[in-house]
């Protein structure tokens, strides 16, 4: 892993051939690029105005080209962009969809996911996912829509829906969405704990963890 000493990003991958480097984005370093990178995919895609980030970003690219990049924000340092389309804090909506207690400290939001590659987008939720549950937190949950639902799926990863995403709860933000609630965002929650298990069942996913493991180590070594 090269050293970050003078690096706006916090992590850097060493990548297998052809394939991406993996680096985290921190909230205190410049990280112009990746909004932009996202803010721009969100135009293309949703003629959304994007302007606010969650504190942590994850990306992969090659050189300065972005192929993917995803946020995510641990649910007890704060609200959740998420929440407010639910009438209750989102550990309470988990714990009634899942049947048992969930504590707020053991879940994460992730957003800003945008892609070019759904490979590259592939990368970051198996390495995400192996670094959260590293941590030790168990509930993942994301607004996610029609054709995110259906990458994670693909994956192999199991999803509860929690709620629909009510575009008349953002007032007047829901302007700047376009047409992104054309695509059915529906709040989900996914159980990390059986999100490891499956990535160590399937040779393509476990040999990511190994391709990738400097970055998944400073990964969940950041102080997020």
């Amino acid at each position: 892993m090269q050293s970050c000493a003078n690096r706006a990003e916090l992590a850097v991958g060493n990548r297998p051939a052809a394939l991406f480097d993996v680096r985290l984005y921190p909230p205190d370093r410049p990280r112009a690029g990746v909004e932009d990178y996202i803010a721009r995919r969100y135009a293309q895609c949703h003629d959304a105005r994007v302007s606010g980030f969650m504190p942590w970003l994850l990306a992969a690219q090659r050189g300065e080209t972005f192929a993917s990049a995803l946020g995510f924000r641990p649910a007890g340092a704060g609200t959740l962009f998420l929440e407010r389309y639910l009438e209750s804090p989102i550990e309470g909506a988990i714990a009634c969809a899942m049947r048992q207690p969930v504590q707020r400290g053991s879940v994460v939001e992730i957003g800003n996911l945008a892609a070019t590659s759904q490979r590259a987008s592939r990368l970051l939720i198996t390495l995400l996912v192996e670094a959260l549950g590293r941590r030790g937190l168990r509930w993942i949950v994301f607004t996610a829509t029609r054709q995110v639902r259906e990458l994670i799926r693909d994956m192999g990863f199991a999803l509860r829906v929690l709620a629909p995403a009510d575009p008349a709860r953002l007032g007047q933000e829901r302007a700047a969405w376009g047409r992104y609630y054309d695509a059915e965002p529906m709040l989900t929650v996914g159980d990390l704990a059986i999100g490891g298990r499956l990535i160590r069942r399937q040779p393509a996913l476990a040999a990511q963890l190994a391709g990738y493991a400097d970055a998944l180590d400073v990964i969940a070594a950041a102080p997020w």
